[in-house]
């Protein structure tokens, strides 16, 4: 304290001409309280102006030259301590790291450098990490409106050392939100991370499902107390699908939060899924596709049916497309590897998943399960899943697999009119 002056080694001159400046701010201070002001003041600028008032004292303006004004915006552990800083400078990124550097040492591992409104240049500045560059630009691909599709030049890219966002359109990606992408990109997906993934898209996906079914059965059995469950599926469709599509867009509204790129909300990519049609018509014609009433299709009763029934028909692939394909698959693409437009081919983890369930949650109709047709309609079932789902994959978008289902729908419609 001030009263203990004496005790600071200070020589005599430079003693009493350190204490007169803190008198002097003193001054301020003591008027402050004297005029009972001092509770309105800003505590923490007043304190920052005396601080950088004292550092004046210390240091001359020799001390700062070659330092430059970066403003950080966001940083993110990347693993193995070392951090990942979204930044913003009138300089280049090579000038920036000498002056991160100079704040973080050996722990700064990669710097996202804001060089315009919309736009970054990205630099891995330590070798020794868990990953690179690369696996940072598909996990902002993944979830950034802006970037176009795998085939596209707007899009993040660039090597494994350094690269930018998309050259066209810059991105529209907030600073956390690309931070927060680079730091899953760097740390990996643990085993914990997948199996909440896992849970979370399965438990949403029954928790829909079963809302669906058991308001239907609720409907229906007021209605016809001694009627059987197919019959009750059968004549409460539009009801079925109604609360089967309201939960599901309830739910995507939620989820879209993370980018319409990740639950295939976009154009498609390509045109190598086309190699997955046959497969896709051959399950759907034998059973896997979602039609609920086979008389609607035929020729002769399609024109006669109100528009309600138009929409169940071309609605239910609708709703399918979006629960399995869309919202499951987006769920878990975000935490396992998936395919791509010209890529090599593979059954992923996304789409294998969400395929088991869309068998499974087609055969409630055959209650009890040993009904004829149950095997039929499972495998039939797994596999125009797997078939639209890697067709999702593919083209990067949902759209394939809604032609997929409605081109079934078609196939279907012109079988019952020739025979």
């Amino acid at each position: 304290g001030l009263a203990m002056q004496e005790l600071c080694g200070f020589p005599v001159e430079l003693q009493a001409s350190v204490f007169a400046q803190l008198e002097k701010w003193r001054s301020k201070e003591v008027a402050l309280k004297k005029d009972e002001k001092w509770q309105e003041i800003d505590f923490l600028e007043y304190t920052a102006e005396v601080l950088r008032a004292i550092d004046a004292i210390i240091y001359s303006s020799y001390h700062f030259e070659g330092v430059i004004e970066v403003k950080e915006m966001a940083r993110v552990d990347i693993g193995e301590n070392h951090l990942a800083i979204v930044c913003q400078g009138d300089v280049g990124i090579y000038e920036v790291e000498s002056q991160l550097r100079r704040l973080h040492g050996k722990r700064l591992g990669v710097i996202i450098l804001k060089s315009g409104r919309n736009t970054y240049t990205l630099r891995q500045v330590e070798t020794f990490l868990p990953a690179t560059l690369e696996n940072a630009y598909l996990s902002l691909n993944l979830i950034d409106p802006a970037a176009g599709t795998r085939r596209s030049a707007n899009r993040w890219g660039g090597s494994g050392e350094i690269g930018g966002s998309p050259r066209a359109t810059g991105t529209s990606l907030t600073p956390q939100q690309i931070a927060d992408a680079i730091g899953e990109a760097y740390r990996g997906p643990t085993r914990m991370r997948r199996l909440w993934s896992l849970s979370i898209g399965i438990l949403g996906n029954a928790v829909i499902m079963v809302a669906s079914m058991m308001s239907t059965y609720s409907l229906a059995r007021l209605n016809d107390p001694s009627g059987s469950l197919d019959r009750y599926f059968r004549d409460q469709a539009g009801t079925y699908g109604g609360v089967l599509g309201g939960l599901t867009v309830l739910l995507m509204l939620f989820a879209i939060r993370r980018g319409r790129k990740l639950f295939g909300l976009c154009a498609p990519a390509g045109s190598d899924w086309l190699a997955l049609l046959p497969g896709a018509l051959l399950g759907g014609v034998a059973g896997g596709a979602w039609i609920f009433d086979v008389a609607l299709m035929r020729p002769q009763t399609l024109l006669q049916h109100h528009w309600t029934e138009w929409a169940v028909l071309l609605g239910f692939p609708l709703v399918a497309e979006l629960l399995f394909r869309s919202l499951l698959h987006g769920t878990l693409a975000q935490r396992f590897a998936t395919q791509y437009s010209g890529g090599p081919w593979f059954l992923s983890w996304p789409v294998f998943i969400s395929s088991v369930l869309y068998a499974l949650w087609s055969l409630p109709q055959f209650l009890p399960f040993f009904s004829p047709g149950v095997e039929l309609t499972f495998a039939a079932a797994l596999l125009f899943g797997i078939s639209s789902g890697m067709a999702r994959e593919r083209s990067e978008s949902l759209l394939p697999c809604l032609l997929m289902h409605w081109s079934c729908l078609l196939v279907l419609v012109l079988t019952l009119s020739l025979f």
